[in-house]
């Protein structure tokens, strides 16, 4: 509580101050501002005078810095807040140059907050801080509500009240300085660096400057200011260039202070409302996140048809040229494999009725019907071809007019064709039905040997890269090597994955598989699903032979 002080101020007891206000007494000195307690003369209220006694002078301030500030005095005699010392009216700069703030007389039924600090002597703990900090935090945020900054707060504009076991607070001098004037006079150990530079400033400064009010609570030593006689100048380069030195508290308030301490306004919480509950404060009640605080909105242009199709044109030509290079670079990684042509013998076909045969079955699936041709019989699973069939001699030239007569017709049929694609052939080559060799993992027969007319079982082997072939993928590969009637032992073929389809590799293949068309269209359309390996390579081997 202020002690009645003798008449040293500027103002004498009975003057009228803006032809509104008597002086009755001379309060205090801080600084530059003296304190007066005054009485209204219209009603007679006492009220409190805070007069700044400019040092050197009047300042200069621009047309739109003085207009500014006597806005924000019409605000502050508007705002109502119980944790805010009511302000009457606020006078820039008057005929005399003089800057005067009319309020409710607070510091006469309390003591400020560095007072009770002195007269406590010790620190606040974290329970007292915490409600004083709801409270501070909850009028500050009313005031950034209204677009209302303090930009002067200290220990001595905060006002404590005795509110039974607890305090009550009033924070003081709301608006005082302007952003432009408040680096210069404002104490400069509770200003936010971005202030006492001179660059824009928003609600985060004072966020910084309640930071540096609770740390002095809690530790009982200021932030930044080391001595009371220290000069401005380094206390201001303390504020910029250094940190304050770590307390011992617990880990959420210690965190939340550092947040808030930060130099740059970014780091810091985005409101009030956010760092008091970081703090462990209790904000219920503050106002709603989206009540009472409007920001202006430019107003809304008119949206031109070119604006709106611009985009979506500039957008398709990317999608297009995307498309397009994705096409480019497929086809390069993945050429599409050029086919090879067949080459038709007389030694391709024995008969016309094998012809007629190949021209009957399906071309996607190796599942042939049975059928009956003098002693040989191809069926699903076992193809029996007799030796006389095999023959590679061409029926025209036969004597037996029986033999001519088929031939000639297979030969029309064929060249119709164009190209002759073998029969399929299944697991056993034999001359009569008890010379087949059905031993081994599976028995692939081998045409006979015209030099000694003989039946020779194929021993093949499957193996992959990076995978492995399913049981059934396996077992049409196997039907598919069938396909080629006259494979040359030993032979070899080698087998690309190439997006899921195997194609024949000239790379170490032997040439039967390498040229033929069936073998081709059977791995393209019989082997079916998900293909893991990337290379399969097949060999085979002749296992054994059985007399003719």
């Amino acid at each position: 509580m202020l002690a009645k002080g003798s008449s040293t101020g500027a103002l004498r007891p009975g003057d009228v101050v803006s032809a509104r206000y008597r002086v009755e007494r001379f309060l205090e000195r801080s600084a530059q501002e003296e304190s007066y307690a005054v009485r209204a003369l219209e009603d007679g209220r006492p009220l409190l005078l805070k007069l700044v006694v400019w040092p050197g002078g009047q300042p200069e301030l621009s047309k739109a810095e003085l207009q500014a500030w006597k806005v924000l005095g019409t605000r502050l005699a508007s705002l109502r807040h119980p944790a805010l010392a009511q302000t009457y009216e606020l006078i820039p700069l008057d005929e005399e140059g003089r800057t005067c703030l009319v309020r409710e007389p607070v510091e006469l039924e309390g003591q400020t907050l560095s007072e009770l600090l002195q007269t406590l002597g010790r620190p606040l703990s974290e329970p007292e801080v915490l409600g004083l900090a709801a409270q501070l935090g909850e009028a500050l945020d009313a005031a950034h509500r209204l677009d209302l900054l303090h930009l002067s707060l200290s220990l001595r504009r905060i006002v404590v009240l005795p509110d039974g076991d607890h305090w009550r607070v009033k924070l003081t001098d709301l608006g005082l300085y302007p952003p432009s004037l408040a680096a210069r006079f404002a104490e400069p150990g509770y200003l936010a660096p971005e202030v006492l530079a001179g660059q824009p400033c928003d609600a985060r400064s004072d966020q910084f400057t309640l930071a540096v009010i609770l740390y002095e609570l809690l530790s009982g030593q200021p932030a930044f200011i080391g001595a009371p006689d220290e000069p401005r100048e380094v206390v201001v380069q303390r504020v910029v260039a250094e940190d304050p030195l770590p307390l011992l508290l617990s880990q959420r308030v210690e965190l939340a202070l550092q947040r808030a301490l930060s130099r740059s306004r970014g780091v810091r919480y985005p409101t009030l409302r956010d760092f008091v509950a970081a703090l462990g404060g209790d904000v219920r009640r503050f106002a709603p996140p989206t009540a009472g605080h409007t920001k202006s909105v430019a107003p809304r242009r008119e949206t031109s048809l070119a604006r709106l199709w611009l985009p979506m044109l500039q957008g398709a030509l990317w999608a297009l040229c995307g498309l397009s290079l994705l096409i480019g670079v497929r086809k390069l990684l993945f050429p599409k494999p050029r086919p090879v042509p067949a080459i038709v013998t007389p030694a391709d076909v024995s008969t016309a009725a094998d012809a007629q045969a190949i021209e009957a079955s399906d071309d996607t699936d190796l599942d042939l019907p049975e059928r009956t041709d003098g002693d040989a019989t191809v069926g699903k699973d076992d193809a029996r071809v007799t030796t006389a069939r095999l023959d590679p001699t061409p029926t025209a030239d036969r004597k037996d007019g029986g033999s001519g007569g088929g031939a000639s017709a297979g030969t029309s049929r064929l060249a119709s064709h164009g190209t002759v694609r073998p029969a399929p052939r299944a697991a056993g080559l034999r001359r009569d039905a008890g010379a087949e060799d059905t031993s081994g993992p599976d028995p692939v027969p081998s045409p006979p040997d015209p030099a000694n007319n003989a039946t020779v079982a194929v021993q093949i082997e499957v193996s992959s890269q990076e995978g492995k072939l399913s049981s059934a993928q396996e077992a049409k590969l196997r039907a598919c090597l069938r396909l080629v009637r006259r494979a040359e032992l030993p032979y070899r073929v080698v087998l690309e994955n190439i997006t899921g389809t195997l194609y024949v590799s000239p790379r170490g293949t032997s040439d039967e598989f390498l040229t033929s068309r069936d073998f081709r269209d059977c791995l393209k359309l019989q082997i079916s699903g998900m293909i893991i390996p990337k290379v399969v390579t097949i060999s085979g081997k002749a296992k054994g032979k059985t007399t003719p």
